[in-house]
């Protein structure tokens, strides 16, 4: 339409912003896509080293400062400060805390509280993260890490349907249990468990 002149040149910077819009979508959509392909057939094989989980969560929050404070969210972080090896492929950890912060950030009410929080127990180490956004149905909680499934209170936020997917396909490669908890006045809880490395970097 720009270029046939169908579309007025006043009108050219609120088009071009639109296809870039869309480029993006579809660009994060094609990465995810591939992704999530080669998790699922096992190309993305898993580098376990032992790693700080502390120090992970604190780099990760960090990126989403400007998020945060658009949404003037307070933020709670409970994670000690001594270091925390745990084992495991960090890079895809990362990429596990960076969709769940993401998810909890998006779907937070302004003004609300954003929660990280660890606990050791015994050889394990649980990993929390927690917004006060609106309950996810009863019915929903089941199918919440499915490919492209959206819950009800889901609908109209930007995405690709496939963050959470993700999420589950590295920790299912790690064999380690995680989910998801919702209820009133509690919020949304996403947590996974991670093998404690009491050892320090050396094990």
């Amino acid at each position: 339409g720009m270029l046939d002149g169908t579309i007025e040149q006043e009108k050219h910077p609120q088009y071009i912003n639109m296809v870039l819009s869309e480029t993006k979508r579809m660009s994060a959509l094609i990465s995810d896509l591939l992704d999530l392909s080669k998790i699922e057939s096992g190309k993305f094989p898993l580098n376990i080293q032992p790693f700080d989980i502390n120090e992970l969560i604190r780099r990760t929050i960090i990126t989403f400062e400007n998020k945060i404070e658009a949404k003037d969210l307070s933020v709670m972080i409970n994670i000690g400060e001594d270091r925390q090896y745990v084992l495991g492929d960090e890079d895809r950890y990362a990429q596990v805390l960076t969709n769940l912060i993401d998810n909890a950030v998006k779907f937070s009410i302004p003004n609300g509280e954003l929660k990280i929080w660890t606990q050791d127990l015994s050889d394990k180490i649980y990993v929390n993260v927690s917004n006060m956004g609106p309950v996810i149905p009863a019915e929903d909680l089941p199918y919440i890490f499915d490919r492209y499934y959206r819950a009800r209170q889901d609908s109209g936020k930007v995405g690709t349907g496939l963050g959470l997917s993700i999420t589950k396909a590295i920790l299912q490669q790690h064999g380690f249990a995680f989910g998801v908890n919702s209820a009133v006045g509690q919020g949304s809880t996403f947590w996974f468990v991670m093998r404690d490395v009491r050892t320090g970097p050396q094990a």
